[in-house]
């Protein structure tokens, strides 16, 4: 693999790869049935699953630090449920075997639009994770001059404010039917 998008730096990911210049925040939030917010009044993924509130979150993602250390907690380790895909997650969730589950804001966009769940599920309040995203590149296969003609072109379309407007069109058109 040469690349991919949408990558949050971690220690062990930085041996093999590197990382371009940021080019949007990822947001870990938590999603769950529509009308069912509020009767999960948490502030902290912690207090949600010591109230017994029980998470879903796609295993092959990086959720964040704070996210790892509860997992790693014995006494709440029960409380999140491991699935394969960001897909299978919302379909546990609509069918009521979960009671929220953790992805990116933008997945989560385009998974509800796809499975047609707009009208199903909704964003409670709780941000587990935030970060800068990367494009992750091939430190063998993607040479320095690659890697510096991409990152320039990064910092351009930030600048300029083409690359904020990409993001916010491509959000608009997520959430419209």
């Amino acid at each position: 693999m040469d690349g991919a998008s949408g990558a949050s730096w971690t220690a062990e990911r930085a041996r093999w790869a590197r990382f371009s210049e940021p080019y949007r925040i990822e947001r870990r939030v938590l999603l769950v049935r529509r009308g069912e917010g509020a009767g999960f009044p948490y502030t902290t993924l912690r207090e949600a699953v010591e109230n017994g509130m029980v998470i879903g979150y796609e295993y092959h993602s990086y959720q964040g630090p704070l996210f790892e250390n509860l997992l790693e907690e014995a006494t709440l380790a029960n409380y999140f449920k491991g699935v394969v895909n960001d897909t299978k997650a919302v379909e546990l969730l609509v069918g009521g075997r979960l009671d929220g589950i953790v992805l990116d804001y933008f997945t989560a966009l385009y998974v509800m639009r796809n499975l047609n769940l707009l009208d199903k599920l909704e964003f409670h309040p709780i941000v587990s994770y935030e970060t800068d995203v990367h494009l992750m590149l091939s430190r063998k296969s993607v040479s320095d001059e690659q890697f510096g003609a991409i990152n320039t072109a990064i910092i351009r379309l930030k600048k300029d404010g083409r690359l904020q407007a990409l993001i916010d069109q491509a959000a608009a058109g997520l959430q419209t039917d």
